[in-house]
């Protein structure tokens, strides 16, 4: 049962860790960090409450097998299912919260992610000793209850010193980024941008031309919380499919031949241009001056603004068929059938459109995960925990063959704690003096040299007596080789964990760690599936040099991307999840506009220039002979 807990743990973190990821990346910070710590502590308590049905003085389940195996399964099952809830706990208060409080400060960053990792630590090293030392003195029974006593109340304290600290730090508070959010603060740099070019303009003339230049440079996002209404304004009216307008648009806008021109009271209506003076008027271009390919990108920019949501719709909900509600223009729901809403069928249809959705979430992250900028040093961190060189039962039941006691097991196992917490005091000044490129590379190579080190004679000395026992003096080098490795490893982990905080965007960020902890929980799981095929200790050495080679590899993947230079981690280059508006800067219009008849006037040209993302460009493009 060790062994199917250890596997039904690592196997909840694979097929759930995107799917969580994914969850806090979409909701608030404070709400996700709830509903994981009332997810794992309900999943621990539960586990923990089988456990004492099973170790009650005089229970009847012990000696009847139709109460024992169902307990067995529960206290199995609940205790893997917490991996869930802590997996979302890590992302949401160890990633995400640390990310927002800390802000675009390296230093402050590194030195809370070196904080947290020693708590973590901390706890590692604790938790199993005091439950031991419980356990000895009072026993078994008395260790669960105070374990699912513990679980129960500790969501209590757990929820109000988030709180406090949500308080303490306004950061915390303030929404997370979304692609809304990030067209809006695009918008404001093009008007901030727009303001400066009307401040170097003293004519009439020229203000009412850019006016209608920055009206009609807002990026046209629309998102699921947008209105009709506030959609129809952007783009002066409604946009058929052929990029035609049906009619004048509520603010005064006219959409003229395949021309947008903005609604309003930007100036841009002709019964306010026929007002103004003749030299200060802005001739209306016609169509012709857009060049053809502008023309028809238009087009499908202003189509492509009508369709993304439905295209949307139809990638997280085209498994529900037609069982499941329509989306209709702009993210608006088509009203659900009325018959037979109750039946077995619509049921069936409804848990057939969820799992279609858990799906398209789980593919959406992947494809996050696979194209943001750090792939390489993420695949590494993955590789390391493909090993068996870590003081775990299987390492512990080697040890123990070869000679050496479960007291000095442990006193090792304490040993590489401390370690491991060595890493969190000297990655912050390291990371600050070298940086964290130099702190990744400088981490696995570090512990490559010592796993090398104290495995190799081993391994080598097994090999060469066909099988037998290396001398204690043998085993005790490759211990202190292994311990010393801990901090190599933390310190690789910490500058990873770093990268992808100021690498990767904020809306992604979830994602991205879900499907790192999956990739984690997958290769851990390889480790011990290597152990059931070769469980004989004579054999171990070959699935010691396996984990060399695997941490080998992993450091080969670092120093791979470490060589390959600085590279441009923008937050803007993520795709995968949800489309990240961009909106380009004005370019200036080459002549003065309103001068005289042979002046030359800039022509506004919607350019949809899709990004990584798909979130068109809009710009002011020079007409006539400097188009």
């Amino acid at each position: 049962m060790v062994s199917a807990y250890g596997l039904l743990d690592n196997l909840t973190r694979v097929v759930v860790g995107p799917t969580i990821g994914g969850y806090v990346d979409r909701h608030e910070r404070m709400p996700g960090c709830k509903i994981m710590l009332r997810l794992q502590n309900c999943c621990i308590g539960g586990s923990a409450a089988a456990g004492l049905a099973l170790l009650w003085p005089g229970s009847a389940a012990l000696t009847t097998p139709a109460l024992y195996w169902p307990l067995i399964w529960v206290l199995t099952v609940l205790g893997a299912a917490s991996s869930a809830g802590s997996t979302g706990v890590q992302i949401a208060v160890e990633r995400e919260a640390v990310k927002a409080l800390c802000g675009d400060d390296a230093g402050a960053l590194a030195a809370i992610n070196a904080t947290m990792r020693a708590i973590d630590l901390t706890a590692l090293l604790l938790a199993p000793l005091a439950a031991g030392v419980l356990m000895t003195a009072a026993g078994p029974f008395a260790a669960a209850a105070a374990m699912s006593a513990y679980c129960c109340l500790a969501y209590i304290p757990e929820v109000l010193l988030l709180a406090a600290a949500f308080r303490a730090a306004p950061a915390l508070m303030r929404p997370k980024a979304t692609a809304v959010a990030a067209a809006a603060a695009a918008a404001a740099d093009a008007e901030s941008e727009r303001a400066g070019l009307l401040a170097a303009s003293g004519r009439a003339g020229s203000v009412d031309g850019l006016s209608r230049v920055g009206s009609i440079q807002k990026p046209l996002i629309v998102s699921r919380g947008s209105s009709v209404s506030a959609s129809s304004s952007a783009f002066g009216g409604r946009v058929s499919g052929d990029g035609q307008g049906d009619g004048e648009a509520p603010g005064g806008g006219l959409e003229g031949d395949g021309l947008l021109q903005p609604g309003g009271g930007g100036g841009g209506s002709q019964e306010q241009l026929s007002g103004l003076p003749e030299e200060q008027q802005e001739p209306q271009l016609p169509t012709s001056t857009l060049l053809p390919a502008q023309r028809s990108a238009s087009v499908r920019s202003l189509d492509g603004v009508h369709t993304a949501e439905a295209e949307a719709e139809a990638a997280a909900g085209g498994a529900g068929g037609g069982s499941g509600s329509g989306s209709g223009l702009l993210g608006r729901r088509e009203p659900r059938g009325r018959g037979g809403g109750g039946s077995a069928a619509a049921r069936v249809g409804a848990l057939v459109a969820a799992a279609g959705r858990a799906a398209a979430e789980y593919r959406d992250s992947w494809r996050v995960y696979v194209q943001q900028p750090l792939l390489l040093p993420c695949l590494a961190l993955a590789l390391i925990y493909m090993t068996v060189l870590s003081l775990g039962f299987l390492m512990t039941s080697f040890l123990k063959w070869t000679g050496l006691t479960e007291a000095e097991v442990s006193v090792y196992r304490g040993i590489g704690a401390l370690t491991g917490l060595a890493a969190t005091v000297l990655f912050p000044p390291l990371s600050k003096w070298a940086g964290l490129r130099f702190c990744a590379a400088a981490g696995i190579t570090y512990q490559l040299a010592c796993l090398s080190a104290g495995v190799l004679p081993v391994a080598l000395t097994i090999m060469s007596h066909g099988g037998g026992k290396p001398s204690v003096g043998q085993v005790r080098v490759m211990v202190g080789g292994l311990v010393s490795s801990r901090t190599g490893l933390w310190m690789y982990d910490l500058a990873v964990t770093q990268l992808i905080q100021q690498g990767v965007a904020e809306e992604h960020m979830g994602a991205v760690y879900g499907v790192q902890s999956s990739l984690q929980a997958t290769f851990e799981m390889l480790s011990f599936v290597a152990g059931l095929l070769s469980p004989d200790p004579a054999r171990f050495h070959w699935l010691m040099l396996g984990s060399v080679c695997s941490v080998g590899a992993a450091a080969s993947l670092v120093w791979v991307y470490v060589c390959s230079g600085p590279r441009q981690q923008g937050h803007g280059g993520s795709s995968g999840g949800g489309g990240q508006a961009a909106a380009g800067a004005p370019a200036a219009a080459g002549g003065k506009v309103g001068a005289a008849s042979n002046a030359r006037a800039a022509a506004v040209v919607v350019a949809a220039s899709g990004g990584a993302a798909g979130a068109p460009r809009y710009q002011a493009v020079p007409s006539g002979d400097e188009a």
